[in-house]
């Protein structure tokens, strides 16, 4: 969804989104042009329940937070395992995904302002974030952890 749409507080993430995005579709003409027998397949999840809001720089005061609805991070390696049996060019993970880049298409202005009034306050918990070294560019956080494939 990133890679369709700009959210406000996921300028990088969204650029990187739509630079993968972009590499994807050049990579897919130029194997197509060669005659190479690979398919590419963009995935382009809704809000997943990752590790991206424990180890994401924040620059505002609250805990970041992802919009609802959070699905689980398994429904994309679903994804991932059906797009190397089923040669598909982009797959949707959760009715979000869908909806939000079609709406961005379709009217961007409009999808734009939605975006800008709700999004920002869904995307912050309503406590404060005390994480003492925000410099997750430089220094790592240390081993990730295992999820629990639950989801909302």
């Amino acid at each position: 969804m990133p890679a369709d749409m700009s959210i406000p507080l996921q300028g990088m993430y969204c650029a990187s989104n739509h630079a993968v995005k972009s590499f994807i579709n050049t990579l897919r003409m130029e194997s197509e042009c060669a005659g190479e027998p690979i398919s590419f397949t963009l995935i382009k999840p809704a809000s997943v329940n990752s590790m991206l809001t424990e180890h994401a720089r924040n620059d505002t005061p609250d805990k970041p937070d992802l919009p609802p609805p959070v699905f689980a991070i398994r429904l994309v390696a679903n994804a991932r395992l059906h797009a190397a049996v089923h040669p598909v060019r982009d797959i949707y993970v959760g009715e979000p995904a869908i909806s939000s880049a079609s709406f961005a298409q379709l009217a961007p202005g409009i999808s734009d302002m939605m975006l800008k009034v709700f999004t920002y306050n869904l995307q912050q918990k309503n406590e404060k974030d005390n994480r003492n070294d925000n410099r997750n560019l430089f220094v790592s956080k240390g081993e990730g952890a295992l999820l629990e494939c639950g989801g909302y």
